[in-house]
């Protein structure tokens, strides 16, 4: 098991060729980061998705301005990333950490994290009995639909010999093909099985996927309401869950868990722009910068 000052060591070496500016601020960041952790009897390589949290809230307390917090969070992420290249961690914790380090951010003085284990699993159970909702947030886990692309999805926009989902009514008016697995498919089998048990089968408001109990498909309203029932519930643990923050966490899925580039991400979510995708995943352009200077070799690319 590799130490925390071990680590740091490795680390400062790896950015020793920046700005002795840039250095120090790394430094001193870290610094204030770890006496966090030990005030909480953790070091660096204890830190859990939580603590992430706690650290942003307590600057947030504090007075600390968002910029200046989302700049210490940048700053930690850095640290995290390299862990994270350099499989520090034992088992697959490391993953949960470094994802979690790049997907925190603070916005208009509210903290926007990635949706961790334990929330997910709350999400489960408070979404059991209710098998519309079940679906779909199913649907918004799988394919990181819009919320109105989710409501005014119809059985005719699957292709299920092909295993696509052709999303019709999108943002930018564009279409876009959605492939999807086997297992999805056999979710998405099994919902329209159970569905035959309590509702009419010749009906117009068939052709939709997703359908109430009173055999409509569910509003914007209704399915915004149900999940702010469930985050007004467990708002003390911090789970804030939406239509449009389940896309988030889609994304942030395919990007930092499953190695998607992140041009595929862009095209399945039918972002017109790749900055918007890059916002989604909480990548800013100084860390791309920093990211491609800490990568580059000492020597030039190229000799001619």
């Amino acid at each position: 098991m590799i130490m925390p000052s071990s680590l740091l060591s490795s680390y400062y070496d790896s950015i020793a060729t920046l700005s002795e500016n840039t250095i120090k601020q790394r430094k001193n960041c870290l610094d204030r980061w770890r006496r966090f952790l030990l005030s909480r009897n953790k070091d660096l390589l204890d830190a859990r998705q939580y603590d992430f949290s706690a650290f942003a809230r307590e600057n947030m307390d504090r007075g600390i301005s968002d910029s200046t917090i989302k700049t210490y969070l940048l700053r930690i992420k850095y640290f995290y990333q390299f862990a994270f290249e350099e499989e520090v961690f034992p088992g697959k914790e490391y993953k949960r950490i470094a994802l979690f380090a790049n997907t925190l951010r603070v916005e208009k003085g509210k903290i926007i994290t990635n949706l961790s284990p334990e929330h997910l699993e709350i999400l489960r159970e408070e979404i059991a009995h209710n098998r519309t909702l079940q679906m779909a947030t199913f649907m918004l886990l799988n394919f990181g639909l819009r919320l109105n692309e989710l409501i005014q999805l119809n059985l005719s926009d699957f292709n299920f010999d092909e295993k696509e989902l052709l999303v019709r009514r999108s943002k930018y008016k564009r279409s876009r093909i959605i492939p999807f697995n086997r297992q999805i498919q056999q979710v998405i089998f099994h919902w329209l099985d159970t569905r035959e048990n309590y509702l009419p089968v010749s009906s117009k408001e068939d052709a939709f996927l997703i359908l109430k109990y009173t055999n409509s498909p569910p509003t914007r309203f209704w399915l915004q309401h149900e999940y702010w029932k469930i985050s007004k519930k467990y708002q003390d643990i911090g789970l804030h869950v939406t239509a449009h923050r389940l896309r988030h966490h889609f994304a942030c899925r395919l990007f930092y868990e499953l190695n998607y580039e992140i041009y595929d991400v862009s095209w399945v979510l039918g972002h017109a722009s790749i900055k918007t995708t890059m916002h989604y995943l909480g990548i800013d352009e100084q860390m791309r910068k920093e990211s491609y200077l800490q990568k580059m070799p000492d020597d030039v690319l190229v000799r001619i």
